[in-house]
């Protein structure tokens, strides 16, 4: 989990999204965020539970992002 990173982690979802899978994006950012929360709850992860975790940071940019897409 220590290895993965918020920038690994948006370029896949933004690859997803571009196909033009915008729900399975959605649903991915969704899981991704569960799972590093269970890590940080497990701590497996993170830099503790007073702190947000970066990739957490990153999937609520890409959600408002994908609810607001550029034109």
């Amino acid at each position: 989990m220590a290895d993965i990173t918020s920038a690994e982690v948006l370029d896949h979802a933004r690859k997803v999204e571009k196909s033009g899978r915008r729900e399975t994006t959605r649903k991915l950012c969704g899981a991704i965020s569960s799972i590093f929360r269970l890590a940080v709850a497990t701590l497996r992860a993170g830099p503790g539970l007073s702190a947000p975790s970066p990739v957490n940071l990153m999937l609520s940019a890409l959600r408002r992002w994908l609810k607001n897409p550029p034109s």
